[in-house]
C-alpha cells in the first residue's frame, strides 16, 4: 500500500518547511534583538501539520511497517514543540504496541530521559517504573545496560 509511505514523506516535507519557517523567524528575532528591541517572544516551531500527518498513519494504518516510525517521529515533533508529556505518552505507546520496532531502544532512552528530567513521583519510584518498563521486553536484554552506559556518558549518573 502506498498511502502510508506517501503520508510519511509528506510529514517529512512538512517538517522541512516548518524548519525553514522557524529559521526565517529566528533570523528576524536575532536581528531585532541586535537592534535592541525588547519584549520579544522567542520563535517556536509550528509542527502541527507534521503531527497530524503522523496521526493519520497511526490511526489509519496501524499495521503498516511505517506505523512505528510515525509514532517515533511524532514523539520527536512533540518534544520539539515542548509538549513533553504528550511526547512521553507517544513513546510509551510505541514501545507497548511495537516491542520489536527498530525504534524501541531509542524510544526507551527517551522514556528514561523523561523520567530523569521530569520527576513527578517522590523517591526512587521513577527509577522503579523505568526499570519495570525495560524488564517487560526480554528480547532486548542489552537495553538496560545500554541505557545505563548512555546515562553515564550523558552525565545523568555519576
Amino acid at each position: 500500500m502506498y498511502a502510508p509511505a506517501a503520508l510519511f514523506r509528506l510529514a517529512e516535507l512538512y517538517y522541512d518547511n516548518a524548519s525553514e519557517a522557524f529559521d526565517a523567524k529566528l533570523k528576524v528575532y536575532e536581528k531585532k534583538i541586535s537592534e535592541g528591541v525588547t519584549g520579544l517572544d522567542f520563535p517556536e516551531y509550528d509542527l502541527s501539520n507534521v503531527i497530524e500527518t503522523y496521526n493519520q498513519i497511526i490511526t489509519g494504518y496501524p499495521r503498516d511497517q511505517l506505523a512505528d516510525g510515525a509514532y517515533f517521529y511524532k514523539a520527536l515533533a512533540l518534544q520539539k514543540t515542548n509538549k513533553y508529556d504528550d511526547a512521553q505518552q507517544t513513546f510509551l505507546d510505541l514501545v507497548d504496541q511495537y516491542p520489536r520496532s527498530e525504534y524501541f531502544v531509542e524510544a526507551t532512552m527517551n522514556i528514561a530521559r523523561y523520567y530523569f528530567e521530569h520527576p513527578k513521583v517522590q523517591g526512587a519510584e521513577d527509577i522503579s517504573l523505568l526499570r519495570n518498563r525495560i524488564r517487560k521486553f526480554w528480547h532486548f536484554r542489552n537495553t538496560r545496560n545500554l541505557f545505563l552506559r548512555c546515562m553515564v556518558w550523558d552525565g545523568a549518573i555519576t
